[in-house]
């Protein structure tokens, strides 16, 4: 299965039929929200994470799991492709 993951970081530029996964041709969809996008709700895929120190920084509380620049380097490494928006 072809790993895609999506760095968003501006809400207002995001087309979330992306980030539906495509079962057809074998695509896991992962999402990491970064600056503005941990304030993103309603995403159409199970695996979206915030970055922990923009949660911080925007004093809110996401609806997603939050993860450091660590996991955000890990998940870099183990996708087959990574698109920033």
């Amino acid at each position: 299965m072809r790993k895609i993951l999506y760095l968003v970081k501006d809400p207002d530029h995001i087309r979330t039929d992306l980030l539906v996964p495509d079962q057809v041709s074998g695509r896991e969809v992962s999402v990491i929200l970064l600056q503005d996008g941990v304030t993103l709700t309603d995403l159409p895929t199970n695996r979206v994470y915030a970055l922990s120190d923009d949660v911080r920084a925007r004093h809110i509380t996401p609806s997603y799991p939050v993860v450091s620049y660590a996991d955000v380097l890990r998940m870099m490494f183990e996708a087959d492709a990574v698109i920033a928006l």
